[in-house]
């Protein structure tokens, strides 16, 4: 039987429990990714479910304030958690080459704006 056979429900429910980080991946959720890397279907079906991806930001973000605010309904969560990550990674590569050139503060800002108790490990 072809992963491909099984119904899309049972595919996107493989996905959900792909959004929660594994002790080796702390910030970039490389099992959704490699998942969703598997066939075109599968990649066509997280790239259209918003649920997914909001669950892989509040995994790995702190969400308290944004749903205080009542501004999570309009999110792009794929976007935003890209863009999160990626200046993470950023400000990594700025403390090993003192670049500060590729670093968005204003990404950093809301990090730092929104956290309350939850630890951000990276």
């Amino acid at each position: 039987m072809s992963l491909l056979a099984l119904p899309k429900e049972l595919l996107l429910l493989v996905a959900h429990h792909f959004t929660f980080p594994t002790p080796s991946e702390t910030l970039i959720p490389t099992t959704l990714l490699l998942y969703s890397s598997t066939c075109r279907l599968i990649r066509e079906l997280l790239i259209d479910d918003h649920s997914i991806w909001k669950k892989v930001f509040a995994a790995r973000f702190d969400t308290a304030a944004i749903y205080r605010r009542c501004l999570d309904s309009e999110l792009d969560w794929k976007l935003l958690c890209r863009l999160r990550c990626q200046q993470i990674m950023r400000c990594k590569l700025w403390e090993e080459h003192s670049s500060i050139a590729v670093v968005d503060f204003e990404i950093l800002w809301e990090i730092i704006s929104e956290h309350g108790a939850f630890l951000l490990h990276f």
